[in-house]
């Protein structure tokens, strides 16, 4: 909901400046995902219909990578899925700059 708040909230504010009017925002729902653990997920669609399983899961791993922002974070963030898989170790839990 943020990203398409923001978005709208950007045009609104570039069409006042336009002297142009804004427009009232809509949302969108994209539905609901959750891991629930190694390999398990639930993903609620927004016209109803709900995955479980692996299945879910891997819906949930393609969806976060392609929210990321470039491809380096995307392949850097694949990796370390990758590798935590293998060696069944916890990943990195904050990243501090």
């Amino acid at each position: 909901m943020a990203k398409q708040a923001g978005r709208a909230a950007g045009q609104n504010i570039a069409s006042l400046a336009a002297s142009k009017p804004s427009r009232p925002f809509r949302y969108l729902d994209r539905g609901t995902m959750a891991t629930v653990g190694r390999g398990a997920a639930v993903v609620e669609l927004p016209w109803g219909m709900t995955l479980t399983g692996f299945l879910a899961w891997l819906s949930w791993l393609f969806v976060h990578l392609g929210l990321l922002a470039g491809g380096v974070e995307k392949s850097l963030t694949l990796r370390d899925w990758v590798w935590n898989l293998l060696t069944r170790r916890r990943g990195k839990r904050i990243i501090i700059e």
